[in-house]
């Protein structure tokens, strides 16, 4: 079985879509401050190696849809996840899954 089916299995069958959140290091740090985890003192303490290792501005070299998350961003982050709802319900009868 190829890769993508076995995907595809792994995840219930049908079509998988991948969703690429873009993001940068100033809005990453600043939601990892206001969500204030434990978890996250680590990533903040070595703030530069864990943006490279997230690899922040590699988009994905395989078919996707963006979804950018920047404070900068054009479009409000709720209206981009709304509007990619959508469409998934009009190119699909199942939705996005």
């Amino acid at each position: 079985m190829r890769a993508k089916q076995r995907a595809q299995a792994e995840l219930g069958g049908g079509p998988v879509h991948l969703v690429w959140v873009r993001s940068d290091p100033a809005t990453v740090r600043h939601r990892l401050i206001a969500r204030g985890l434990t978890r996250d003192a680590a990533k903040l303490a070595s703030f530069a190696e864990f943006t490279d290792r997230i690899r922040l501005g590699a988009e994905p070299a395989v078919p996707h849809v963006a979804i950018d998350n920047r404070f900068v961003a054009a479009v409000s982050l709720e209206t981009q996840v709304a509007d990619l709802i959508t469409q998934s319900e009009h190119d699909s009868p199942s939705g996005l899954t």
